[in-house]
């Protein structure tokens, strides 16, 4: 019984600091500026890009067509191409999905 206890103990602690942690909580903690990511400027992919995003973020991409699939989990961001859809375009070559949003998160696509 005590070492089940334990365990469950061990388990909140770790999950408090994944959470408390995690850099999107440390934004909201910290109440950083929402950022622009630029695409390729900053980052070489689109995914990068929304990988290293916070909640309140803009994934800004450059004109251009764009190999990859976004995969997006809990993120409440705007990703936005600079001039359109006309001059930008997201290819995922027949693989799949081109972009997959799920989660509690939020998805502005401009």
């Amino acid at each position: 019984m005590e070492a089940q206890r334990r365990g469950r103990f061990c388990l909140a602690w770790i999950w408090m600091i994944f959470h408390l942690c995690s850099p999107t909580r440390a934004a909201a903690l910290n109440h950083e500026p929402p950022r622009t990511l630029r695409v390729p400027a900053e980052f070489c992919t689109i995914q990068a890009a929304v990988d290293a995003a916070a909640d309140g973020d803009t994934v800004l991409v450059a004109p251009g067509t764009y190999f990859e699939m976004i995969d997006m989990v809990d993120l409440s961001i705007v990703l936005r191409s600079e001039v359109g859809a006309e001059e930008t375009v997201i290819d995922a070559q027949g693989r799949g999905t081109v972009l997959s949003a799920w989660g509690e998160g939020e998805l502005v696509v401009d």
